[in-house]
């Protein structure tokens, strides 16, 4: 699985719902001159590769308006948000992976501590796809 790098405006619509994606979605805000955002890159893209019910994005945090940023709770980089999938016409909530107590020296997060966090939130997107797919199977039958 890729990483895309969007825009602000691609971020405005997964978060305000307009676009339905089928899947957990987890965003890494970046900065050209952040070192550990560098370090990060080749560790994300391979987490990426790993979860194959999640969609990867990637976004500068410079093009994100710090009031967005504010409400997000994005206070540094790199930081990473699940955006989960969500009921057409509901808005996600979005949950942002909390700062290490001790940060890694090279990549300020542990890398396992973002599997983590990519796998308590995309659980609950293979269950509600479970429960969509029952629910479909069932109206089949019917």
């Amino acid at each position: 699985m890729n990483v895309e790098r969007i825009d602000i405006v691609t971020l405005s619509k997964l978060l305000s719902g307009k676009v339905q994606h089928p899947v957990t979605c987890i965003v890494k805000f970046y900065s050209n001159t952040c070192g550990y955002c560098h370090a990060l890159e080749v560790p994300y893209r391979d987490i990426a590769s790993h979860f194959k019910e999640v969609l990867f994005f990637a976004i500068n945090s410079e093009e994100v308006p710090e009031h967005l940023l504010n409400k997000l709770g994005v206070n540094g980089v790199p930081s990473f948000l699940a955006i989960p999938r969500t009921r057409p016409g509901r808005q996600p909530r979005p949950k942002l992976l909390e700062d290490p107590r001790r940060p890694h020296p090279t990549n300020f997060y542990y890398i396992d501590d973002i599997k983590r966090f990519i796998e308590r939130h995309a659980k609950v997107t293979r269950r509600t796809a479970e429960k969509q797919l029952r629910r479909m199977l069932n109206n089949e039958d019917e």
